[in-house]
């Protein structure tokens, strides 16, 4: 897993360097092609993800102010390659054709996919296998990896000012006391 998560950071990197291609598409294949990956967490309202360049314009998207920064933009090489992970792991096994919902009861997690496969998502429920779990856990630790180091300048409505990031802290306490206490 870290071997993995090594290799693909370095292969991330390396359009940055110049290369020319990523592991499965070739740039000619994924150019043009809008692509999306996105992480809903329905217990906690978070909404987090990765657009292509070929989805939205970075200036344009980054300009327009929005209630949260969620959304980022990367190149279509990195969406690619982390799209392609994320399938390499087993996410094709349990995703669903279509549009994750907006909101949910029954999930916890759904992991969206649009690509040229169509759109689809896997979702986690307090049923779900072991199996289902840790494929899920791994496609989040890679896309979470991914985001973190995608550079994002969103233009945020923010009327609260630094209050924003006390109201943050204050629910991912609260949500890491719920844990614990499960």
């Amino acid at each position: 897993m870290l071997r993995s998560l090594i290799l693909l950071t370095i292969g991330l990197l390396l359009p940055a360097c110049g290369s020319t291609g990523t592991s499965e598409y070739s740039k000619a294949d994924i150019t043009g092609i809008p692509m999306t990956v996105k992480l809903i967490d329905y217990r906690s309202g978070l909404t987090v993800g990765l657009v292509n360049d070929s989805h939205s314009d970075r200036l344009e998207n980054y300009s327009e102010e929005r209630n949260d920064a969620g959304i980022k933009v990367a190149s279509d090489e990195i969406v690619a390659t982390t799209i392609e992970y994320i399938e390499g792991q087993g996410y094709g096994k349990y995703a669903m054709r279509g549009l994750a919902p907006l909101r949910s009861t029954a999930y916890s997690k759904c992991l969206e996919i649009d690509d040229p496969q169509g759109v689809r998502y896997m979702a986690i429920t307090d049923g779900s296998t072991d199996d289902e779990k840790i494929v899920m856990q791994n496609c989040l630790v890679q896309l979470m990896s991914v985001y973190n180091l995608v550079y994002g300048a969103q233009r945020v409505n923010n009327p609260s000012g630094a209050g924003l990031f006390y109201d943050n802290r204050d629910k991912l306490n609260q949500q890491n006391t719920r844990q614990k206490n499960r």
